[in-house]
């Protein structure tokens, strides 16, 4: 019998050229930097917000990264008149329909991060909440005001982002009241209350593994994902040839195809090969074949 596995494939190597400038790791790139991602196919900036973002929450590893620009069409912190930012429309809508913006590849090396958020909704505790994507607090970006809790620390990208935000959501609540929620303006250190149920421009940010590539060129490179089905015969005659075929993954150029007969280790052919082939003969009760 055949059976099928797929996992996530090793890191690229690389071939250079005379001239040619080495791709480098997301950890080597500077807090401040720029660098880039796909959103629904197209390239878009991004700020090296922070390595290792709230280390004693997190651990270490990651790269916090925030959108250069806020997103281009105004959303509701929530659209109901409450200001508890877990659950918001807000929160859900990063979740969801921001998350699903960005490449496959990109959303499956996001992980939950966790971050200091008030309670809102008339408690002002604030407390360590785990999402894929957020938005920043009215601390990160470098604002206060005087019913307004710390959550974290101002990232070193505050500066950078005082040009381009214009009545930008925090998921800051005002703690005194239950409708509004902090907003900050352009190239002042002044937070602005806002009804809850108002749309505003707002900021994606995420953690992305700092073992990443990135290339000469500032473009942040994930693995291809695993092939979704891998095609086997349900049975084959031990000595005989067995067919294998799996379908494409965008962006992976060659694949590697491994197999363990008997429960046994995985062995493979040396090189990567194109999508279909034969796998050798061999003597087994039970193969079993993954690709990657």
């Amino acid at each position: 019998s055949a059976g099928q596995y797929g996992q996530r494939p090793g890191a690229a190597s690389l071939q250079l050229r005379e001239g040619c400038k080495m791709a480098k790791l997301l950890s080597a790139e500077a807090e401040k930097a720029i660098v880039k991602l796909k959103e629904s196919g197209a390239l878009v900036d991004f700020y090296v917000a922070k390595h290792d973002y709230e280390s004693g929450l997190n651990g270490t590893g990651r790269t916090l990264l925030a959108r250069a620009e806020p997103w281009p069409t105004d959303i509701v912190w929530n659209n109901i008149r409450e200001n508890a930012y877990a659950d918001s429309t807000i929160d859900r809508w990063m979740n969801n329909d921001y998350k699903n913006k960005l490449d496959p590849s990109i959303q499956a090396q996001i992980t939950e991060t966790q971050f200091y958020y008030t309670e809102g909704n008339g408690s002002r505790k604030t407390v360590p909440l785990s999402r894929d994507i957020f938005i920043l607090s009215g601390t990160e970006y470098g604002i206060s005001a005087d019913r307004m809790m710390t959550e974290g620390e101002i990232l070193p990208i505050a500066d950078e982002l005082l040009s381009t935000r214009e009545n930008e959501w925090t998921r800051s609540p005002r703690y005194n009241l239950t409708t509004s929620a902090w907003r900050c303006a352009k190239d002042i250190s002044t937070a602005y209350e806002a009804d809850v149920t108002y749309a505003f421009p707002a900021r994606p940010v995420f953690q992305l593994p700092s073992t990443l590539t990135v290339s000469d060129d500032g473009v942040i490179i994930a693995p291809p994902l695993a092939p979704d089905s891998i095609a086997v015969p349900d049975t084959t005659m031990q000595d005989n040839t067995l067919p294998v075929s799996w379908t494409a993954v965008d962006g992976a150029d060659a694949y590697v195809l491994e197999r363990s007969a008997d429960s046994g280790a995985w062995t493979g052919p040396a090189d990567r090969i194109d999508r279909k082939m034969t796998n050798a003969r061999q003597k087994a009760d039970e193969l079993t074949v993954r690709c990657k």
